[in-house]
C-alpha cells in the first residue's frame, strides 16, 4: 500500500418514511507524492482562503466544524468576487470530501467556528 490513500464507508439513513443503506465499501486512491496540509482555522461570516501549504494540486480532503452552534460552509470564490458555496457542515459534523479547487475558500453562516481541515495532494 505504498503511496495509497484508502478509506471505507457506510451511509444509514432511517426515520419513519425512509430506510436506506449505502455501502461504499473500501476504496484505493493513488497519491503522487505524500504532501499534506493539516490545519485548524478559524472562521468568521467572511469568505478565507484555506492555506493549502505545500499541496499544489488538492486532492482527498477531511471537514470538520469544531463548533457546537455555527455551520460551516466551504467553496469557492466566483469571477465577480462573490463567494459560491458548495458544502455545509453542520455543527460537530465531519466528511471526507475530494476537493474540485486549489484555492477553497470557507465561511461560517454566523458567528464564528473552528474548521479542522486535512487536504492531501493528488
Amino acid at each position: 500500500m505504498a503511496q495509497e490513500i484508502s478509506f471505507s464507508m457506510t451511509l444509514t439513513a432511517a426515520n419513519l418514511r425512509v430506510r436506506k443503506l449505502i455501502s461504499l465499501g473500501s476504496m484505493l486512491i493513488d497519491q503522487a507524492d505524500a504532501i499534506y496540509v493539516d490545519r485548524v482555522v478559524t472562521l468568521t461570516t467572511d469568505a478565507e482562503e484555506l492555506d493549502l501549504g505545500d499541496v499544489a494540486t488538492s486532492g482527498v480532503s477531511f471537514l470538520a466544524n469544531l463548533d457546537e452552534d455555527n455551520d460551516i460552509e466551504v467553496g469557492a470564490i466566483a469571477p465577480d468576487t462573490s463567494f459560491v458555496p458548495v458544502i455545509r457542515i453542520k455543527p460537530g459534523e465531519a466528511w471526507p470530501v475530494r476537493l474540485g479547487t486549489d484555492t477553497p475558500n470557507a465561511r461560517t453562516t454566523a458567528g464564528t467556528a473552528k474548521l479542522a481541515y486535512l487536504v492531501l495532494n493528488d
